[in-house]
């Protein structure tokens, strides 16, 4: 990503909140699956992973507001 910005961008939210919600799953499913084969390191990098998207999320729900409301 970079630094250097020239302009703002914007998402569509419901685009982004389903992209988080897929990742949640695919790392559940992964943590699932890593417990079958006792990889422990593994399992220590999802848990990670998770508690990073938890934080964008909670971040995300706290700063989230309506473009017109900027104004």
């Amino acid at each position: 990503m970079s630094e250097e910005r020239n302009g703002r961008n914007y998402c569509n939210t419901d685009d982004l909140w389903r992209w988080i919600q897929e990742q949640a799953r695919r790392i559940e499913n992964q943590l699932i699956d890593s417990k079958h084969y006792n990889a422990e390191g593994v399992s220590a990098m999802l848990l990670g992973r998770r508690e990073l998207l938890t934080w964008l999320c909670d971040w995300l729900k706290e700063n989230e507001i309506k473009i017109e409301e900027k104004k």
